[in-house]
């Protein structure tokens, strides 16, 4: 230990006579902890927010979809699911429908959004299957022998539900828009009856609220669409490796299919998620700068207190740079002990709020039932070297001040 380091030392813990300069010394280390602290659960708490809307909407989503380039649907998807499921990291692919309808019930008329899939398929690219809150994910119902003709399943988003006033067995009437035009004029739009078989629950509103499944053939002979599917989903064993996979399905399947990833479908989303992490971290380090205050003030009123000190440690042969050391090492104490003491505080309190006391949240509102936390080491790693840092810069100036007192000044009159 140099003698810089055991003068800073001292200087800290020996200040009996000192209790105004001492409190300053406390309120800098109290905001230090409590600037690190609430920058480390925030920041847990908006991972836990990115993390939770991001499995969300893979899980109902696949991590790759297939499209053809000019929106004429895709013939040959079998072959494409071949040379698909054969590319490293596939985990699986399934072909759908996609188009828009009117769902009437004795109660409302919605505009919704139709997916056609085969269960089987799409339980290998999603987790629809696991959201199922009442029912099942499958569409084949018994043939009703009254007048009422059933084209097959439905299985529905809760909110959709509520809308509609629909529970399970009830039926639901989808308008659904011909693909095919004769000569003169349009095809008129085709009706369906379906039976409400499942109903599920994602947490998202946009599914929620208006997106129905039906069986993919059964939608393709109501819309004219035959052996046409409007897209493939793709599922991948590691969704951060997507870019890769992506690229080697472009090179295997080339023109005309247009590939998309989960980032690029959802960019703005995650980059408004990220922006606004960005902007709650400056925000909150702002409590750090307000420490860091105190601590330039504390070492301001220490110089001034240590004037004799400083004079008689230049005479016997200091140097500039060994007084300035002294109370840069002074003020670092301080922040250091004030970072690992908030980054204790601050683990702490967002382990409690993962693990033990869940805060509830209005699903109404969020569609999350507590708090989501998400503790990043790298973050942890982020906050407190931010502070650490704070807390060196703001002793420079004091420190600098300190190195350039005159000796005999100093000592002058004492």
């Amino acid at each position: 230990m140099g003698f810089e380091f055991f003068i800073a030392l001292r200087y800290l813990i020996a200040r009996r006579k000192q209790a105004f300069l001492t409190l300053i010394t406390v309120i800098s280390v109290l905001g230090v902890i409590v600037g690190v602290a609430v920058l480390i659960v925030v920041m847990s708490v908006m991972n836990g927010f990115e993390v939770d809307i991001r499995d969300k909407i893979l899980g109902n989503r696949a991590h790759i979809i297939i499209n053809h380039i000019e929106k004429k649907g895709i013939k040959d998807h079998e072959d494409i699911i071949e040379k698909v499921e054969k590319i490293d990291g596939v985990l699986g692919a399934s072909p759908y429908v996609l188009t828009e309808a009117i769902a009437s019930s004795r109660y409302d008329t919605i505009g919704v959004v139709v997916r056609g899939v085969k269960p089987d398929e799409e339980k290998k690219v999603s987790k629809i299957a696991h959201n199922i809150k009442k029912g099942v994910f499958d569409f084949d119902v018994p043939k009703e022998s009254d007048d009422e003709e059933l084209a097959g399943g439905i299985v529905v988003g809760v909110l959709l539900a509520d809308r509609l006033g629909v529970s399970l067995n009830d039926t639901i009437t989808l308008t659904l828009p011909r693909q095919v035009w004769s000569p003169f004029h349009p095809v008129p739009a085709v009706e369906r009856n379906f039976r409400v078989v499942g109903i599920f629950y994602t947490g998202l509103f946009e599914y929620d609220s208006n997106l129905v499944y039906v069986d993919r053939e059964q939608l393709q002979d109501a819309i004219a669409q035959r052996g046409v599917v409007n897209g493939i989903e793709v599922k991948v064993e590691d969704i951060f490796a997507v870019d890769g996979i992506a690229q080697r399905m472009k090179e295997r399947l080339g023109f005309p299919y247009l590939i998309q990833t989960w980032k690029e479908t959802n960019r703005s989303l995650f980059y408004a998620l990220r922006l606004e992490k960005v902007t709650m971290f400056i925000i909150l380090l702002l409590i750090i700068f307000v420490a860091a205050l105190n601590i330039i003030s504390s070492l301001i009123m220490s110089v001034i207190e240590k004037t004799r000190d400083i004079g008689i440690l230049r005479s016997l042969g200091a140097t500039r740079g060994a007084i300035r050391r002294i109370f840069i090492y002074e003020g670092s104490i301080v922040g250091v002990v004030g970072t690992v003491l908030g980054v204790g505080l601050g683990l702490l309190v967002a382990i409690l709020l993962r693990d033990y006391v869940q805060i509830g949240l209005p699903k109404d509102v969020y569609y999350i039932d507590h708090l989501p936390v998400v503790i990043s080491i790298r973050d942890i790693i982020l906050v407190g070297v931010s502070a650490v840092a704070i807390s060196i810069l703001s002793t420079i100036y004091p420190a600098f001040r300190a190195s350039r007192l005159d000796p005999v000044e100093a000592i002058r009159y004492e």
